[in-house]
């Protein structure tokens, strides 16, 4: 691809995420949802569904706080602190189970996914558990999409919390989960056999669409995954008093005390530490393994097409493959 091609693909993840193009985009997607009546996964809705995708689209239930984050970018973690952490300032208790590759407070998760699965009541299928709720009294959305991926009119009136992680660090997280998927029988040596560009690009997508967002989104703040890992209380500290929840720096203590790596295991039954694919137990001589000619293929897209770096020296090693507890 020449760098004139890289260069238009660049900025159309900012002209997907201006007017007019993602008005017109979102208007086709609701048209889509009414005439073909298909669910993600399939399945034929019914016209209360197609109903309730319509008003979804112009109030999600009231709630306006939202994290957006990407794959591989510390998800688990930091949404159980939190919501362990905003537990315990209500008088509840921070513990958790794991069931099929969540981990649970026991009154059920306090988010949910930013999408169509919402309305059209199919976001449980993502989940699988049995020995308790699966919600509790909702707190917040999560995306993990491209600003101009996500099908809503009150986006503009979120208050939104951008998490963004390392390219280079996430896509080596995943290509490591892939690789040891006992499903798969990969080999951590076999690189060719994972879509880097496929996975490369959502991530450059997401990146720059959420780096246009900041030039001009009235409510949003942004925190690097490594400096959350870093400072985990200040950080989501600072997080919470955005979002309008007050929490203790002790609460926020012992939740994250309680979202440690350490606890987490201790809730994984046998050998799902190596399967669980929201659990990283890897060591440090596991990251980073990729080859040469491989790293350069990675850095030189990031080169030509990332319109915000966010910090990250994409030509300096020390910056990625971190081990974290």
């Amino acid at each position: 691809m020449s760098k004139t091609s890289f260069i238009c693909k660049r900025w159309s993840h900012v002209l997907l995420n201006r007017f007019p193009l993602k008005c017109i985009v979102d208007a086709v997607a609701l048209i889509q949802i009414v005439i073909k009546g298909k669910g993600l996964y399939g399945e034929r809705l019914t016209w209360r569904h197609k109903k309730a995708c319509i008003q979804f689209y112009f109030e999600p239930e009231n709630i306006r706080r939202m994290m957006a984050i990407h794959s591989r970018s510390g998800m688990t973690w930091t949404l159980l602190g939190l919501q362990l952490a905003i537990n315990l300032s209500r008088g509840r208790d921070a513990d958790y189970t794991n069931e099929g590759s969540m981990f649970w407070p026991t009154r059920g998760i306090m988010y949910r996914r930013f999408d169509w699965r919402v309305p059209m009541e199919s976001d449980h299928r993502m989940y699988n558990r049995t020995e308790g709720p699966v919600y509790d009294e909702q707190f917040m959305y999560v995306g993990r999409l491209p600003y101009y991926q996500l099908r809503n009119a009150k986006l503009k009136e979120m208050k939104i919390v951008l998490v963004t992680r390392s390219i280079l660090s996430s896509l080596d997280s995943r290509f490591h989960k892939f690789a040891t998927d006992p499903r798969r029988r990969e080999s951590l040596e076999n690189e060719a056999a994972f879509d880097w560009d496929r996975y490369l690009g959502e991530a450059i997508a997401f990146q720059n669409s959420w780096a246009d967002v900041m030039t001009w989104h009235p409510n949003i703040r942004h925190f690097r995954f490594e400096d959350m890992k870093a400072d985990p209380i200040s950080t989501h500290k600072e997080m919470l008093d955005f979002w309008g929840e007050e929490v203790s720096e002790k609460n926020l203590r012992e939740g994250f005390a309680h979202a440690s790596k350490k606890e987490m295991a201790k809730r994984l039954p046998g050998t799902m530490t190596e399967k669980n694919i929201r659990f990283s137990s890897r060591p440090a001589s596991d990251r980073g393994k990729l080859s040469a000619p491989l790293k350069k293929h990675l850095r030189t897209r990031l080169a030509n097409e990332l319109i915000s770096d966010f910090g990250y020296d994409y030509q300096n090693d020390d910056q990625h493959y971190v081990n974290y507890d």
